[in-house]
């Protein structure tokens, strides 16, 4: 489908993916891994937008995906993405970085998590 809209061809598809990544700076060579993976799965139950994951490539990240028109695309919906996407990095990220690094129990960390939704 690329080629096609890069050569100038319309194109039968109408929509694509927009996708937002952020990637905190936690790698896998961290004292709590497992811990780090309970804690982030925990999140997306608490937070119903994005996605928090952990990958031996990027570590721990934050990422959300939505279909988008590519002949109209809405900024709005955009611009509340960013938005969200920063409050939850902001908010989350003290908390990740401690339980990884082992300042924190697992225990903690979700206490302080559930704190950061109120």
């Amino acid at each position: 489908v690329e080629d096609m809209l890069d050569e100038g061809v319309d194109s039968p598809v109408k929509s694509g993916i927009l996708q937002f990544f952020v990637s905190f700076n936690v790698s896998k060579d961290i004292p709590n891994l497992l811990d780090t993976y309970k804690f982030l799965s925990n999140l997306n139950k608490l937070v119903t937008v994005g996605y928090f994951g952990f990958s031996e490539s990027d570590g721990a990240y934050y990422r959300h995906t939505f279909l988008v028109s590519r002949d109209n695309l809405d900024m709005q919906p955009v611009k509340e993405s960013v938005s969200l996407l920063t409050f939850f990095a902001k908010k989350f990220y003290p908390v990740i970085v401690s339980l990884a690094s082992g300042k924190v129990t697992l225990e903690k960390a979700l206490e302080l998590a559930t704190e950061q939704l109120k």
